[in-house]
């Protein structure tokens, strides 16, 4: 019972800290910029993208036999405009109480996984709280890292997301570090 608790504790904590980054902090907006004059961007967006979704800029057919066909591509590419954009062609709500709690579901979930690596270990409180901070740095290592890497993501962006996961999950490790009892 206590590592229910624990996750649901590690998990708010992970939470909270997750909106003071982005709210308070500017740890949550490093990294993003705003389209200057977006509004004919915006235009063409609603009017020729069909669905919502991830697109991959300029486009490209993965299943393409044809070599002159990713030669073309890559100087598409290479000559830019080039990246990725998620769309919402019709717009979406922000900040409802729906993608908070999904959030907050999300968080705890992750909290309840570094409960079960607590169980198994058997360090102190201190130790607990270094792992928890070295799940958080595995997480962005294995994400955002990549997708700098692959995507091109901004440095800065990539550094925000890095001081938001292991100082979030630092602190929750924190919390729940005296909530699991470790392993005999």
């Amino acid at each position: 019972m206590k590592s229910v608790l624990a996750a649901i504790v590690g998990g708010l904590v992970v939470f909270v800290w997750s909106a003071i980054a982005h709210m308070a902090l500017p740890i949550g907006t490093m990294g993003i910029s705003t389209l200057p004059d977006e509004q004919p961007v915006l235009d063409v967006l609603r009017e020729k993208v069909p669905a919502n979704g991830l697109y991959f800029i300029p486009g490209m057919d993965p299943k393409s036999k044809d070599p002159q066909y990713h030669e073309n591509w890559q100087k598409k590419y290479e000559s830019g405009p080039a990246g990725l954009l998620i769309v919402h062609p019709r717009g979406m709500k922000s900040m409802t109480a729906r993608l908070m709690a999904i959030e907050l579901a999300t968080d705890v979930a992750a909290a309840w996984v570094v409960t079960l690596v607590f169980a198994g270990m058997a360090v102190g409180a201190g130790r607990r709280m270094v792992i928890a901070a070295l799940l958080g740095l595995f997480a962005w290592l294995s994400i955002s890292v990549s997708y700098w890497n692959w995507y091109g993501y901004p440095l800065a962006y990539v550094t925000g997301e890095a001081l938001d996961q292991i100082i979030g999950w630092a602190l929750g490790g924190l919390a729940m570090a005296n909530l699991v009892k470790p392993s005999a």
